[in-house]
């Protein structure tokens, strides 16, 4: 069956919700079966998350994956549109919080 990633990279910013630290959040396409995974360009050596379920580590009002400093929250909001469109590949890079 053929995986499904974007056509184009895209970016948005913002205040993070349980930061309140300014954040850009890039989206690129990914190679057929990377998955989708999480990239804290903000960290030195640019840690992945890959988005899977042994990833998660807080879900008290809001999904986080990750562990530590690698943590990204409130994932659940992404990972919905990505579900949504049926996405199999893509990268998301996030420079903050």
């Amino acid at each position: 069956m053929a995986r499904l990633t974007i056509s184009r990279s895209g970016s948005v910013q913002g205040i993070g919700l349980h930061t309140g630290a300014e954040t850009t959040l890039s989206c690129h396409p990914a190679a057929s079966g990377t998955g989708i995974v999480f990239r804290r360009i903000d960290l030195d050596g640019s840690p992945e998350v890959p988005a899977r379920i042994s990833e998660v580590d807080v879900t008290d009002r809001h999904t986080a994956i990750g562990h530590g400093e690698r943590t990204i929250h409130t994932v659940e909001h992404i990972m919905a549109a990505v579900a949504a469109h049926r996405i199999d590949d893509v990268l998301f890079e996030i420079d903050g919080p």
